[in-house]
C-alpha cells in the first residue's frame, strides 16, 4: 500500500478514536449528572410523601378551628373629660390551633341610649367647639387591662354628618389593637356653623383590619435599584419572579459535578501531536546513495 493512503487510514482511525471516546465520556458525564440529581429528588419526593401522610393521619379535631364570641365596651369623654361607657362591641374570635393566632370577624358596634344629663353635656361639647374623644380597649380580649386606644373628632364634625360615625379597629394576631381610626363616612370633617340636632341618635358603622403579610424581597434588588428585565420568548420578564425559581438543590448538584476528562479537555492539542507521531512512524526509508561515478 501507498504510503498516502496509509498514513490517511491512521489519521481517520485517529479521528475516529477520539470521537468515540468523546462520546464515551459524554454519556459517563449524564449518568453521573442523572445519579447527582436523584437523590435530590426523592427527597423531595420522600418530604412530599410525609406530609400527605401527616395530612392524612392529623386527627380531625386537631385541623379544625374554636370559634367563639366576644365583647367590650367603647367609653366617651363629655365636657367633664371623664370617660364612661357608651356603648359595646361585639365580635366573632376563631382561635386556630395550628398557629398562636386569633381572628376578628363580624364586629358590631352598639351605642347606649343617651340619658338628659349627657345630651346636656354634648350641647355643651358643640357650643365650645371641643373634641369628641372615644376609646377601646388595647386588647378586645380582655387580657391587658386599663390599657386604652384614643381617637377623637371634633363634635361639629359629626353633627355635620347627622352623627353618623365610622370605627376602624386594627388588629394584630393577638388581639391587641395596633390603632383606632374614628372619622365620619366620607371621612371629610365639615366645620361649618351647626345648631344641636334635635335627637342625639349616633349611627355607628365598626370595621376589623387584620394584618398582612409584606410582598417578599427581590434579592437580586441591589442598592442601584433593580435589574434591567430580562425578556423571555413571549416577551415577559424573566427577573420578575426570580425570588421564586431558586432551588437549594441545583446549587448542590453544580458543586457535586465530576471534572472533565484529560482527553475531553485537551483534545485539541492530542489530535495534532498523535498525527505528528503517525507522521514520523511512517516515514520513507533513507534513500540509497548512488555508487560514486568511476574517474576515467
Amino acid at each position: 500500500m501507498p504510503r498516502p493512503g496509509l498514513l490517511a487510514l491512521l489519521v481517520l482511525a485517529l479521528l475516529g478514536l477520539a470521537r468515540a471516546v468523546v462520546e464515551l465520556d459524554g454519556m459517563d458525564y449524564e449518568e453521573e449528572e442523572e445519579e447527582v440529581q436523584r437523590p435530590t429528588r426523592s427527597r423531595h419526593n420522600k418530604g412530599a410523601a410525609s406530609s400527605n401522610s401527616l395530612k392524612v393521619n392529623r386527627p380531625p379535631e386537631a385541623a379544625e378551628e374554636k370559634q367563639s364570641l366576644v365583647s367590650f365596651s367603647l367609653e366617651h369623654a363629655l365636657i367633664d373629660g371623664i370617660f364612661t361607657p357608651c356603648g359595646t362591641f361585639t365580635a366573632k374570635v376563631t382561635h386556630s390551633n395550628v398557629v398562636q393566632a386569633v381572628r376578628i370577624t363580624e364586629l358590631r358596634l352598639t351605642r347606649d341610649p343617651l340619658s338628659a344629663d349627657t345630651e346636656k353635656q354634648l350641647v355643651k361639647l358643640l357650643e365650645y367647639e371641643q373634641y369628641y374623644r372615644v376609646r377601646v380597649p388595647s386588647n378586645v380580649l380582655g387580657i391587658s387591662k386599663g390599657r386604652y386606644v384614643m381617637a377623637s373628632l371634633p363634635l361639629k364634625c359629626l353633627v355635620n354628618a347627622d352623627l353618623n360615625e365610622n370605627y376602624v379597629l386594627h388588629l394584630d394576631d393577638l388581639g391587641n389593637v395596633v390603632a383606632l381610626d374614628y372619622t365620619t363616612p366620607s371621612g371629610e370633617c365639615i366645620m361649618e356653623e351647626t345648631a344641636p340636632p334635635a335627637e342625639w341618635g349616633f349611627h355607628p358603622l365598626a370595621y376589623a383590619r387584620l394584618p398582612k403579610d409584606a410582598p417578599r424581597l427581590n434579592p437580586d434588588m441591589s442598592a442601584a435599584g433593580a435589574p434591567p428585565p430580562t425578556p423571555g420568548a413571549e416577551g415577559q420578564d424573566l427577573n420578575a419572579d426570580a425570588v421564586h425559581s431558586y432551588d437549594p438543590s441545583e446549587e448542590d448538584a453544580q458543586k457535586k459535578k465530576a471534572p472533565d476528562s484529560f482527553f475531553k479537555r485537551y483534545w485539541m492539542y492530542l489530535i495534532p501531536l498523535g498525527l505528528v507521531l503517525v507522521n514520523g512512524l511512517v516515514a520513507p526509508p533513507e534513500e540509497q546513495q548512488k555508487p560514486a561515478a568511476k574517474k576515467r
